[in-house]
């Protein structure tokens, strides 16, 4: 079962709870197969990421390709992820 898309302050956006290695397959899995649904930064889908090509399939497709992604690919997602979100997070003004 899929949980909904996380916020912005959840352990798939900023501040991670877990390095991709730490989680479990299923949920490393789990947590690309949210990813692939839009950035949890502005629930978009910036072309530069990765995952653009990918979030316009529909859902079915996307699971397809997250589960035939070996752990290693898995993982470097998930990395790619943290980086570009932690860069974009340093981009925003502080109030």
């Amino acid at each position: 079962m899929l949980s909904p898309m996380p916020s912005r302050h959840s352990s798939f956006g900023n501040g991670s709870d877990h390095e991709p290695s730490t989680l479990t397959d299923d949920g490393a899995r789990a947590r690309l197969v949210g990813l692939s649904i839009a950035c949890p930064l502005d629930q978009g889908n910036p072309s530069g990421c990765p995952l653009h090509d990918v979030r316009k399939k529909d859902l079915v497709e996307r699971l397809e390709w997250v589960k035939h992604l070996n752990r290693d690919e898995i993982d470097n997602m998930i990395k790619s992820h943290e980086s570009c979100l932690a860069e974009k997070e340093r981009k925003v003004p502080r109030r």
